[in-house]
This record gives structure tokens, sequence and C-alpha cells, in this order.
């Protein structure tokens, strides 16, 4: 979810290095992943920060990669920019 920007969702990527992960056979079973993402709130660079993928086995963590932004993103229009305040706003009181 992309808060006061031009468009409300966004496909995240991995960096280039972080795209194959290697593990020893004796942990390769039962592999299994977390993404996290953070609020985002325009405007971004591109390659922002915007989350993490942790992969997980049995014996605890293997990997953590940052997910990034693919590319910039710009503002919305006035009235985006204020409405998704107000939801801003009332998110932060509800939770």
């Amino acid at each position: 979810k992309v808060w006061k920007g031009k468009i409300s969702k966004l496909p995240l990527e991995l960096p280039e290095k972080a795209r194959a992960l290697t593990v020893l056979s004796e942990r390769g079973g039962n592999i299994r992943y977390e993404i996290k993402v953070n609020d985002l709130i325009a405007p971004l660079p591109a390659g922002y920060p915007a989350g993490s993928i942790t992969f997980y086995d049995d014996n605890g963590a293997l990997a953590i990669a940052e997910l990034l932004t693919p590319h910039e993103l710009e503002a919305g229009n006035p009235f985006k920019r204020l409405f998704d305040t107000m939801l801003l706003f009332f998110k932060e009181i509800f939770s």
C-alpha cells in the first residue's frame, strides 16, 4: 500500500545480489519465508528500502534481504494526499 501517492499499490523487488539463496543440504528442507512491508508514504525515490523478506527453516533464519521500490513514487494530487492523511489519522487512532 502506498499512501499519498499517484498510485495506491506497488510491487517490490529484491536487489540483484539477493535473488539466489544457497544453503547447506541438511538445512534445505522445509524452507519458508516471511515478508514484512513498511507503510509507504509518497514521494519516495527508486530503490527505497520498503520492507524485508526473511527465509527460515526449522533451525532458524537462513537469510534476510531488503525489498526495494522499483521506481520513483510521485506524490498524488492534493485531494489524494488529504484523503490519505485522514485515513492514516484514523488508522493510528484505531490501531
